[in-house]
């Protein structure tokens, strides 16, 4: 049976700024991965797509559940989570200035 986990996302409030024009132009996009008990997953594998299909990075969670994604550009995402015990998952998201 394939258990499915659900996905908090909070946006870091870390950017980088445009030297001429001074806006936001990359952002961090962070999480935690949590079972239906609350607890952090360990070794999740999850990865950022944008709307064209394209995969922007991967890697795994941290033992409490944390994962980063670093220099990324306004525009919608798919956030996908992959774990042996409770299965796969998929979650939408959209970054803008």
């Amino acid at each position: 049976m394939i258990r499915f986990f659900p996905f908090l996302l909070i946006f870091s409030l870390v950017f980088a700024v445009g030297k001429q024009e001074k806006i936001k132009t990359k952002f961090i996009v962070s999480g935690i991965v949590y079972d239906k008990y609350n607890q952090g997953l360990n070794k999740v594998k999850v990865t950022i797509i944008d709307e064209n299909g394209k995969k922007i990075d991967s890697g795994k969670t941290s033992k409490d559940g944390d994962f980063e994604f670093k220099k990324i550009i306004p525009g919608n995402y798919i956030v996908t989570g992959l774990h042996k015990e409770y299965g796969f998952v998929e979650t939408e998201l959209s970054v803008s200035t």
